[in-house]
């Protein structure tokens, strides 16, 4: 397209110099048909003439070449005039075209972001919940080492003993064993204001299993939601506040605030 308008611009310029080359041959023909000068050169021509006559002469020959060329530089300006509104009409189209791919580009590259960001959801999931696996069996490696060696007494008389109360064919889930810690929490507190004092035997372990249900609950905040349901289901925070009202009662000092 450059290569068009360039060759436009050449072929008015040639014209233009054709025109005036054709009317400058007229002129000098025109000169050369006055009877009373002598001689052919042209300032021979010229110098005969007289000086209205020769500024007759050259406004005569000159004017129709200024307009022609005035016309000339017009046509080419209009014609540049034009290119550059052209240019800047496609370098605008170009700006348009750019903005939209950056707009895609930059919908593109949040949309990455976000699948990384899910992805980097759901691995930290996946790790917490393999994490909240081994916590369960430590929590419940604490709950079996508690059934032969953790009881609650009270006036010298068993209100929770893991090893009574727990039989081999009861079900060994986590939940249930503290709903049964939960179970003698509550008798424990409720007997804690008679005469007779609370005495608990294995409160180390005790203390660990409060440990070990921390870590649990804790763990379970950045779980997936089926396992944060899960770990809700069994009964950890009801286990941890068993815990900690059960240490309350012979160690007032070790009870933890809210919870």
């Amino acid at each position: 397209m450059a290569k068009k308008k360039e060759d436009e611009r050449s072929l008015e310029l040639w014209i233009a110099l054709a025109i005036s080359v054709v009317w400058a041959a007229i002129c000098l023909w025109f000169l050369s048909q006055t009877s009373h000068c002598e001689g052919w050169w042209l300032h021979e021509r010229l110098t005969c003439l007289e000086p209205n006559a020769m500024g007759d002469f050259f406004a005569g020959a000159f004017a129709p070449l200024a307009f022609l060329w005035l016309v000339a530089a017009v046509l080419l300006q209009r014609r540049e005039l034009a290119a550059q509104r052209q240019e800047l009409i496609e370098a605008r189209a170009v700006a348009t075209e750019q903005v939209t791919e950056a707009r895609k580009n930059v919908a593109f590259i949040a949309e990455q972001t976000e699948l990384l960001k899910r992805q980097r959801q759901v691995d930290e999931e996946r790790r917490v919940d393999e994490q909240i696996d081994r916590l369960l069996e430590i929590a419940n490696g604490t709950l079996d080492r508690m059934s032969s060696r953790f009881m609650v007494l009270y006036g010298g008389q068993v209100i929770i003993s893991l090893e009574k109360d727990w039989s081999p064919s009861s079900n060994p889930r986590l939940a249930a064993r503290i709903e049964l810690l939960y179970a003698g929490s509550k008798k424990a507190a409720n007997l804690a204001g008679e005469n007779e004092a609370i005495e608990i035997r294995g409160i180390e372990l005790l203390k660990q299993l409060s440990i070990d249900l921390k870590d649990l609950h804790e763990a379970s905040r950045k779980a997936s939601m089926p396992v944060q349901a899960e770990v809700r289901q069994m009964g950890v925070r009801e286990g941890r506040v068993a815990c900690q009202k059960l240490l309350s009662l012979v160690e007032p000092q070790s009870s933890e605030e809210g919870i």
